[in-house]
Formats: C-alpha cells, structure tokens, sequence
C-alpha cells in the first residue's frame, strides 16, 4: 500500500516502555511503592457439601465444632502469561483447566448420586458431622498465592468474621488435591486412562515405610478406596502409588506452612515420577486442532480423549469419596458416574472459543452481557480488591465457578423466592436481594445464596448453601485507605508477591517522527555495500598471492 505514496515519507515510532521500567521501579515493593504495577490475583471460589450450620444464628454451635473438613481443590487459572491466548484457542486445557473441570464433575456427581438415593445435597448421606468443602484456588502458578491464602484464612477462623463461621485448618481432616488429569489416557498402556497418586514419603516407624504409609485416617482410607475401584472392571486404573514428596502443588505449598497437611493430603494426576506434559501451563497446552502448534513428539489430545480421561477421573474420584465418606464396602448400582455430556459442555464453556463464556451453562449462572469478550481466557489478572467480594467487572470464570459448586451443594429452601442483584452495587456477594425465613435481608450468615445471573429475565433463586469467595493475593498485599496497594513483609512467613506492571498513562512524549526514503535507497546502499565488500576480498586474495610470490623469488 505504501507504493501509492511519494517517498519520502513522514514515520513515527513509538517508545512506550512499561511503567516499572519508566519510573526505574524493577521489585515488587519498589514498584507498589511507587504506584507503577498491580499484584497479581484475583478470587478463589469455595462451597461446603451439605450446607453448615450457621451458629452465628444460634444453630448448631456443638454440631459445628464436631465438622470433620473433607477438602477437594483444584486450581482455576494458568500460567499463560499475559492476555495472549490465540483467537482460535483458549490456552491451559490439560493443566489447571482438566483439574479445575473434573473438580465440578465431582461435586455434579455427588449431587446428582445422592438426589437419586434421596439425599438432597448429600444432607444425610455420610455421618452428619463430615462435610465435603469444594476449594478452586486462583493465581496458583504465581507462587501458590490462592492456596496459601485459603490456609491462612483457616487458620484465622473466625477471626474477621463470615469464613467458615469458625471452622480451622484443625478441622481439616482429608486434603485431596486434583492435579492434572487431561492426558490420563495418551500415557496409558491399556485402554483405559491411567493416574497416580503422590503423597509424602516421611515415615515415622516401619509400618509406615509403605507408599504413603503415614497418611492419617480419613486420607488413608480414601486412598484405599480409589486403590479399590481401579482393581475392578472400571475406565480408570490408579495403577501406581508413588511414595516421593508431592509434585508442585498446592498441596506442597501449603505443607510449608503447615506440615502436617503431608499427613492428610495427597495428589491424583496423570504423572507418573514427572510431569510428563512438557506444555503444562504454556499457551500451547490446548486441545488438538487442525493448526495447533507442535512441541517435540509430545501429543495434544482431541477433546475426546481429553474428555474421556476427566471423566474418568472425576468418576473414580466421586466413587471414592462416596465411598470412604459414607463407609460403604461397595457401592449400590456400581460407580459415582461422572456426566459426559457436562464434561462436553464444560470443555466447550472454558477451552473454546466457540460458544466460549457465552454458552448457556455458564449464562445460568452469570450474564456475559456487557463483557469485552467471551473468549475464556486463563491468566487471572491484577488484583482488584483485597477482601472477600468480587467487583463485578472482575472475571467471569471464578463467578460461574462459584454459582455452579454453590448450586450443587445447596438445598432448596421452605419459602422459595427469587432474588435479584443490585444493578448499582460495585461488589458480588453472591447473595442477592435474599430474605430470611424471618423477612430479614440475608447476610452469609445465614447460609443463603442466590444462584442466577441476576437479570430481569433471569434474575435467580434463594437457596440455602455454604458458598462463597477468598482473595487470592499475597498476605505481604493490602489496600490502604486511599485505595493504593501497599507493601507489608514478613520474614517469619514468607510469602511471593508477584506483580504487573502499569501500562503507560500517555504516549506523548514517547514519539518520534522523522523522514524515511524509499526502500529503494536501502537496497542500493546494501548492494553497494555487498560490491565493495567483494570486491575487497577479490584484491586482497589476488593482491597477496601476487606479493606472495613477489617475495619467493626475491629470496632465490
């Protein structure tokens, strides 16, 4: 297009470096200090399965503290850095997306197995004082951040008021952590897709020298029960219980602020003695397409296979933890299925560009109306607030995560009602325009929730549910008055911090014009050049030979 012009012509460039690197601010705390960059965070989603008693009503305080914690996490985002997923694709499939989706394929599971048996929200389905509590942390691949700040959150209690209503990392009693699961079929030698569990090897006696010997009593019999079901004729074969420390994890994180998770906890993933997904976390860890880009020999999966192996997964998980919570030998009618067609459904939502976040599954939950894209994208962003509540212009997919784990684990309430979203409030609580039994407005106190996207044609239902968010952010990062970030360290519980920077707020002084002739200079100038060059080599070869010879015949 450039031929219709007369050289020669007026260029621009345009210098517009970062503003960290501007303002000469390269650290965390210098840059936070100096307002140039934003920690990286966002929100972690949880819900408790069946709902807890709420003794902040005055209900169940004694049955409250009797709750034995059966924490399920998974993580929610990637470390594609940046907003630079593909247009045809959306980046992270096998890892955290195929974990994060076999963890909702769990909690559908239960819900529906134990709805058929009568149980709605599995109220009365295993002993009364042990909860299922659904964790899927964001920011995991910048420093553990989301799992490190839901530990701290148990372990403060109640201290701030409305998590947990009190419970603590004491009540934790099983810790299972579902990593990777997307590839479980590609490595496998049989048909069926192939995982392993990864728990600590730090044995205290000979009894437990075996492969996760000094797991406690709830893990321990729940990896008896996943060990069980891969014996039988099923799609999944936990083939193998490895006895090395656990991979990189959120588990692993957490144990370095309290070891003793190691006791409690383990790790179901496709790898073996390594993470055999040499794409995990990239931009290039997607499903199969035409034109997906290559890397080495390794395979990508088409989402069959990728669907299959989460199925599978989140089959023999749902199995065994009915299984182990209920302390049933076996299970009436076979296995906790996993629903496929979810599974396609998910996987279209969160891993394609097509329908994307505007699918109907996700717009149940919340309205996409309004969005810059619908693209599912897996890079959590800067940090928009440091407490419990979600801004509503923050990301969709821990919103939908949060009303699709809460709407499996609610119960229906006596006085059903509808509830709306205030159109002008700046924060989502999840809990609507809800009233109490007593015509109160609800607060999380009361254990009441309100699934739907909050629109005048689908504005939601009050449902009774334990649900709710957690910032995923660096316990270093606060928000002070003013509304800034602030740095506080702690040696004595250390604690990354990552951040992005600023983008620049002006590009006028980043501008430069100047007079550029036609290419057609720059290739006379680069043929003159190479000439001269040549040329050059021409009368040196020549010219010594000559004095070469010159110079025998002068010495003979």
């Amino acid at each position: 297009c450039l031929s219709r012009f007369e050289w020669p012509l007026y260029v621009a460039t345009l210098d517009t470096p970062m503003a960290t690197e501007a303002a000469g601010t390269p650290s965390a705390a210098e840059c936070l200090d100096a307002r140039t960059c934003d920690p990286v965070g966002g929100h972690s989603a949880w819900a408790a399965m069946p709902p807890l008693p709420r003794p902040a009503r005055g209900q169940g305080q004694e049955e409250l503290a009797a709750v034995e914690l059966w924490l399920v996490s998974a993580q929610m985002d990637t470390a594609a850095f940046f907003y630079d997923g593909a247009q045809t694709e959306a980046n992270g499939a096998d890892g955290p997306l195929s974990s994060l989706i076999a963890l909702l394929l769990v909690a559908d599971a239960l819900h529906a197995h134990c709805e058929e048996r009568g149980f709605p929200a599995c109220d009365g389905a295993w002993p009364a004082h042990k909860r299922l509590l659904f964790a899927a942390y964001a920011a995991e691949p910048w420093g553990n951040v989301g799992s490190r700040r839901f530990l701290r959150e148990l372990r403060d209690g109640d201290r701030e008021g409305g998590f947990l209503d009190g419970l603590g990392d004491s009540n934790v009693e099983v810790v299972l952590e579902i990593g990777a699961v997307g590839l479980g079929g590609l490595y496998a030698s049989a048909e069926a897709p192939q995982f392993f569990v990864h728990c600590s090897q730090e044995a205290e006696s000979e009894a437990q020298s075996a492969p996760c010997g000094n797991l406690s009593g709830g893990a321990s019999g729940l990896l008896e029960k996943l060990v069980a079901d891969s014996s039988q004729a099923s799609q999944v074969a936990v083939s193998n219980v490895t006895s090395s420390l656990p991979p990189p994890s959120s588990l692993s994180a957490m144990a370095y602020s309290d070891k003793d998770l190691l006791k409690r906890g383990f790790v179901f993933s496709e790898d073996s003695s390594a993470l055999r997904n040499p794409r995990l976390y990239a931009s290039t860890d997607v499903l199969a397409q035409e034109d997906s880009p290559t890397f080495g020999s390794a395979p990508l999966p088409s989402q069959n296979e990728f669907t299959k192996s989460v199925v599978g997964a989140a089959t023999t998980l749902a199995t065994g933890l009915f299984s182990a919570l209920a302390g049933e030998e076996s299970l009436e009618g076979g296995k906790v299925l996993a629903n496929g067609t979810l599974a396609h459904e998910l996987v279209d939502c969160l891993l394609q560009v097509s329908p994307g976040l505007s699918c109907p599954l996700v717009t149940q939950y919340v309205s996409v109306a309004g969005t810059p894209t619908q693209r599912p994208t897996h890079y959590v962003g800067v940090a928009l607030t440091d407490g419990r509540k979600p801004l509503i212009r923050s990301g969709l997919i821990p919103r939908f995560v949060w009303g699709f784990l809460a709407e499996r684990s609610s119960r229906t309430l006596d006085n059903a009602q509808s509830c709306t979203f205030d159109g002008s409030s700046t924060y989502f609580d999840g809990i609507g325009s809800c009233q109490t039994q007593q015509g109160e407005t609800a607060t999380s106190e009361d254990g009441i929730a309100c699934i739907g996207p909050g629109t005048d044609s689908n504005p939601g239902v009050c449902v009774n549910a334990s649900a709710g968010f957690l910032a995923a952010l660096s316990l270093h990062i606060s928000k002070g008055q003013d509304g800034w970030w602030t740095y506080t360290p702690n040696l004595t519980d250390p604690d990354p911090v990552v951040c992005e920077s600023r983008w620049p707020s002006s590009l006028d002084q980043a501008a430069e014009t100047f007079l550029k002739d036609s290419t057609t200079y720059d290739n006379i100038a680069l043929a003159t050049g190479l000439s001269v060059a040549a040329a050059s080599f021409i009368v040196f070869f020549f010219g010594e030979n000559i004095v070469s010879r010159l110079f025998q015949s002068s010495t003979a």
